[in-house]
């Protein structure tokens, strides 16, 4: 139950079992029917609460004892509290969501945002498009044509241009310490095996955003010349429209669009690696 994901693991009859099981049909369930063959995926559980006495009570009945299915109910008046346990800090929530690159933080941190900004979205959307007016907002920039769906940018819909980025990084630099959260070159988080040789290692701090046939990389450049910003963001547009309109993503254009991320990442890679010999 750890980190409330359940591993998805085909069966090779395009059926999936969930350790643990997972009893519900949340939004993440699309996840699954793109899982790629013979590979666990894992995904979020909506219902974390939910999920956690379900699995309980299969536990309970293994051991022979009769239980009923559990029911949502209202804590009881004089309930006695046992203990309680407190989450890291906001900032390091956000430093663990950045360099893990993990989505379900994300979702939570944007959706626990919007509420404390007095605002109540009834889905992600809506608490994307709190954050997105609270945002833009503050930072004077051109915002035309931003569209944001989400708080994790998984979303074919989700549209930010290279120029909207840089303002973001800007404002992180000034306001935030935005770099010394992000993962670094060669060492830490989605960087770690990336840009590790010895010209790059330590000297790229930057955010990665993937879906299939779609990648970006932004963040912090660390020259001899001083802070540098960077923003490279690739799309194979054709390609993903024909994607979207399947159903079910056959096995082919998910191994073409594992490929296709191969060569972007790799062209990223080599672009930071010319800015930072050009820069010395």
């Amino acid at each position: 139950l750890a980190f409330s994901r359940v591993s998805m693991r085909p069966d090779g009859f395009g059926n999936y079992d969930g350790l643990p099981p997972l009893l519900e049909r949340g939004p993440a369930w699309s996840i699954v029917t793109s899982a790629r063959p013979k590979k666990p995926r894992a995904i979020p559980v909506r219902d974390a609460g939910m999920h956690a006495a379900r699995n309980l009570a299969i536990l309970i009945r293994r051991l022979g004892v009769r239980i009923a299915a559990p029911e949502r109910g209202r804590r009881p008046q004089h309930a006695r509290l046992l203990r309680s346990v407190r989450s890291k800090p906001v900032e390091e929530l956000i430093e663990d969501m950045l360099l893990y690159s993990n989505n379900q933080l994300a979702e939570t941190l944007g959706l626990v945002t919007s509420t404390r900004l007095g605002l109540r979205a009834e889905n992600l959307a809506q608490s994307a498009e709190i954050l997105a007016r609270a945002v833009t907002g503050r930072i004077a920039a051109d915002w035309s044509g931003l569209d944001v769906r989400n708080h994790s940018g998984l979303s074919p819909r989700t549209r930010a241009s290279a120029a909207q980025l840089m303002a973001l990084l800007r404002y992180g630099l000034d306001r935030h310490g935005l770099p010394e959260l992000l993962a670094a070159s060669g060492w830490s988080g989605s960087l770690e095996r990336r840009l590790n040789d010895t010209g790059s290692a330590l000297r790229v701090w930057a955010k990665t955003g993937s879906l299939d046939f779609a990648s970006a990389l932004a963040g912090y450049l660390l020259t001899d010349d001083g802070l540098r910003l960077f923003v490279i963001m690739t799309a194979e547009e054709k390609r993903r429209r024909t994607y979207d309109a399947m159903e079910v993503p056959t096995i082919a254009i998910r191994r073409e669009a594992d490929e296709w991320e191969v060569r972007a990442r790799g062209l990223q890679d080599e672009l930071v690696r010319r800015w930072l010999a050009g820069i010395r």
